[in-house]
C-alpha cells in the first residue's frame, strides 16, 4: 500500500476517534424510503436515552435558545454524514419567528465541531441561495440546529420524483441552467468569505422552488479534511491533488457531474487508489492541472451568458 495513503489517513485517525452513538444508529432512515405520509414524532423520542448520559460530555456555557420539547419531526429530508434532517415545526410559538423550518439532529458528540459550523454559518452571513441557519441548541446532546424551511427536500430527492415529468419539459436545459446559476452564486459567496465547501453534491442543494429559489446546504463539511473522521469524508469526490500534497482549493468545489470510480466500494478504497497514482479516464470538459480548472467566478459568467442569450432567443 502507498505510504502516501498511510500517511494520510494516519494524521485524520490521530486527531480525534469517531463516536457514533446508538440511537443515531436506530434513527437513520434511507432517505429513499420516506413516503409523502406525515411521519410525525417529537423530539423527546429521540432525545430521551441519551439525557442519563449527557453529565458525562463537557456543557457548553451557552444559553438554551428554544425548548427541544416544542419541536415536532415531521418528515425526513436526509440521512448523512454528519446529521439526520427533517422538516420540522414547533407545538408552541414559534422559533424566531419560524413555525415551520428543517431540524438537524447532528451525528457529532464533539462540541467544538458543532461550535465551529455554527461560527463558520455565522460567518457566512444571509445570502438567497445558502441555507440559512436560524437558531440552535447545543446545550445537551443530541445537538441540534433549526434551518429556515423548504418545501421540496434535496435535489437529488426531488429530480428522483418528479424524473418523467421532468424529461418531458422542453425547458429542462434552461431551468437546470438556472438552478447552476443560483448554485455558482452561493459558492462564489462562500469563497468570498474564505470558506471552502469539500461536498457539493445534489444531496446538498436544498429546493425550495425549482428551479427559482435553490439552496446550497452541507456547510458543517466546510474546512480541511483533517478536522473530520475519515467517516465524514467524502473521498470519493476530493480532487486528485489533495492525496498529493493535501492542496483542497477553492477549485476543488467545482466537481464533474457524474459519480467518481463506481468500480470502488469505500472511501478508503478510494483514497488508496489515487494515492497509488490512478485516476478515472477524464472527460472531455474537464481540465488537469489544477490551475486550469475554472473558478466558481468563471463558471458564473459562463452561466449569466447562456441565460442572457436564452432570453433574447425567447424574445
Amino acid at each position: 500500500m502507498s505510504s502516501r495513503y498511510y500517511s494520510l489517513m494516519h494524521s485524520i485517525r490521530d486527531l480525534r476517534s469517531q463516536q457514533v452513538t446508538k440511537w443515531l444508529a436506530e434513527a437513520t432512515v434511507s432517505p429513499g424510503a420516506v413516503s409523502q405520509k406525515d411521519m410525525s414524532c417529537p423530539v423527546q423520542t429521540l432525545t430521551a436515552r441519551l439525557e442519563q448520559n449527557t453529565l458525562s460530555c463537557s456543557q457548553p456555557k451557552k444559553q438554551l435558545q428554544f425548548n427541544k420539547a416544542d419541536v415536532t419531526l415531521h418528515q425526513l429530508i436526509k440521512a448523512g454524514r454528519v446529521g439526520i434532517f427533517y422538516k420540522a415545526k414547533t407545538t408552541h410559538s414559534t422559533i424566531k419567528g419560524h413555525d415551520h423550518f428543517i431540524c438537524k439532529i447532528s451525528r457529532s458528540t464533539n462540541h467544538k465541531q458543532i461550535e465551529k459550523e455554527i461560527s463558520i454559518m455565522q460567518k457566512l452571513g444571509k445570502h438567497r441561495n445558502l441555507l440559512q441557519l436560524v437558531d440552535w441548541d447545543i446545550m445537551n446532546i443530541p445537538y441540534m440546529l433549526i434551518m429556515e424551511y423548504v418545501n421540496q427536500g434535496t435535489l437529488l430527492h426531488f429530480l428522483q420524483v418528479n424524473k418523467d415529468s421532468l424529461c418531458k419539459d422542453s425547458k429542462l436545459q434552461h431551468q437546470f441552467t438556472i438552478v447552476a446559476y443560483q448554485i455558482a452564486h452561493a459558492m462564489n459567496h462562500l469563497h468570498s468569505k474564505m470558506v471552502v465547501h469539500c461536498d457539493l453534491v445534489l444531496r446538498n442543494i436544498m429546493v425550495h422552488n425549482f428551479p427559482h429559489e435553490v439552496k446550497v446546504s452541507g456547510i458543517s463539511q466546510a474546512g480541511p479534511a483533517d478536522t473530520r473522521s475519515p467517516e465524514q469524508i467524502p473521498f470519493r469526490w476530493y480532487p486528485p491533488e489533495y492525496f498529493k500534497n493535501k492542496n483542497y482549493g477553492f477549485k476543488g468545489d467545482c466537481p464533474c457531474s457524474s459519480v467518481p470510480y463506481r468500480h470502488l466500494k469505500t472511501s478508503e478504497d478510494v483514497a488508496l487508489y489515487v494515492s497509488d497514482g490512478c485516476r478515472n479516464s477524464l472527460p472531455e470538459e474537464c481540465r488537469e492541472p489544477y490551475s486550469l480548472k475554472p473558478s466558481l467566478m468563471d463558471i458564473t459568467i459562463v452561466l449569466e451568458n447562456i441565460l442572457e442569450h436564452d432570453c433574447v432567443s425567447v424574445l
